[in-house]
């Protein structure tokens, strides 16, 4: 568990867990299922992938939240990686 509390073996937070499909409840915490989380990572990595059409930014998004992403692309009106990451 995270400190951002993202649980498992792709460390997803809850709400993005539920969007792609992963139970999480008191009795039942599927992101540490990892059939589960693996096809629920691989869907979220496409879709990501989708909205930045890069694997660098596909996996910065991954790490720090598509929202963030999209904030620092505004911000800066670039979608180069290599300029976003200094």
């Amino acid at each position: 568990v995270s400190s951002a509390s993202a649980v498992g073996y792709w460390q997803f937070i809850e709400p993005t867990a539920n969007r792609y499909g992963l139970k999480t409840n008191w009795w039942l915490d599927e992101r540490r299922d990892f059939t589960k989380s693996t096809s629920a990572a691989a869907r979220y990595l496409g879709d990501l992938y989708k909205m930045f059409g890069s694997w660098y930014l596909t996996a910065a998004a991954y790490n720090m939240g598509e929202g963030r992403m999209r904030k620092l692309i505004n911000r800066h009106n670039t979608k180069s990686f290599w300029t976003l990451s200094q």
